[in-house]
């Protein structure tokens, strides 16, 4: 038996039976859904690769594969689908051994577990560095899911807390910050090592009677991704400095660093919290599911993003992560692109 041939048999075991799933688990690169009529497929893909997304140095194969399998499922998300199933496209470097990569695999359960899917198909490929490729595939019901809508008078809420993940990115990157940070410090490393898709909270809201006019999670930074949604829409967001969730490890952190944790907040990337647009009739009970509404949508003349702190508006867009100018390895990690 070749090792790809090894590589594939030990990795089968990670395929479960679907009943929407026909073919026999595992048995092909491809798969074969059943469609439900009144529901619609919702398919993305998400790449997580080392030195654009992490380095090997920060993390073990477990947390590499359940990240990656994280940054996809947010995107189904923020489009309010329920997950089916994924397949995954895994680069791989000859370094990594059998028991390597059954680990990345392994990082996978979690997730597996929480939202009752499986892989059902893929690739592998000989790579110079390690790469996640993976596509997921959800459903959601004729008439629901979240589009990148935002209107004059909606409101902008997001899901959980905005900044630790930087903050736990930085301390992977340097150990000597986790002795000043203190205890808190573990709060940041598991949400940047460990974040949790918000598919159930979004979930939750529909099941109110809630529905958002748009979504997207925040995977480049609050600022940039506020300023994307805004420029689409031909419309200004402003966002409140004072209403921003910022965990109290973020606030440390920030304040041992030297940074401003408004701008931490804004600029941290791949939180996978998700934003949203609501109508303002919605607020009380977005509130009450945990959400938190921390900004509006304006008429403008030129379109943009903003955060107003003590009655000066300020621009946001520059505080976000490009991953096309700037690797990890070239700027040691840092989450945004400097003002």
């Amino acid at each position: 038996m070749n090792r790809e041939d090894e590589v594939i048999q030990t990795l089968v075991k990670y395929f479960q039976p679907h009943p929407r799933l026909p073919l026999p688990a595992g048995s092909d690169d491809a798969t074969v859904i059943s469609e439900v009529p009144g529901r619609k497929l919702t398919l993305s893909v998400d790449a997580d690769m080392v030195g654009v997304h992490f380095l090997r140095s920060m993390m073990g194969f477990g947390d590499i594969g359940y990240r990656a399998l994280a940054a996809a499922l947010s995107d189904l998300a923020a489009m309010a689908a329920t997950p089916l199933t994924f397949l995954v496209n895994l680069e791989v470097p000859l370094d990594l051994s059998l028991a390597d990569i059954s680990e990345i695999y392994e990082g996978f359960r979690p997730l597996m577990k929480k939202f009752c899917i499986s892989p059902s198909g893929g690739n592998i490929t000989r790579s110079e560095r390690i790469g996640l490729v993976i596509t997921v595939v959800g459903e959601c019901l004729e008439g629901t899911g979240l589009l990148r809508k935002a209107r004059e008078g909606d409101l902008v809420a997001v899901s959980g807390d905005l900044g630790r993940s930087f903050g736990g990115l930085q301390i992977l990157l340097n150990r000597t910050l986790e002795g000043k940070v203190g205890e808190q410090a573990q709060d940041l490393i598991d949400k940047f090592l460990r974040p949790m898709p918000r598919i159930e909270e979004v979930q939750r809201l529909y099941a109110e009677e809630v529905r958002p006019r748009g979504g997207m999670d925040i995977s480049d930074g609050l600022g940039l991704d506020a300023f994307r949604l805004a420029r689409e829409n031909g419309v200004e967001i402003v966002l409140d400095a004072s209403a921003l969730p910022i965990h109290p490890a973020t606030r440390r952190f920030a304040e041992i660093a030297g940074l401003d944790p408004v701008e931490v907040a804004l600029a941290s990337g791949e939180e996978f919290e998700v934003l949203l647009v609501l109508d303002p009739a919605d607020r009380d009970v977005a509130e009450r599911l945990g959400w938190t509404v921390i900004g509006e949508v304006r008429a403008a003349f030129e379109p943009g993003a903003f955060v107003l702190r003590d009655g000066e508006k300020q621009p946001i867009a520059h505080l976000g992560y490009d991953h096309l100018v700037t690797s990890m390895e070239e700027n040691g990690g840092s989450a945004w692109n400097s003002p």
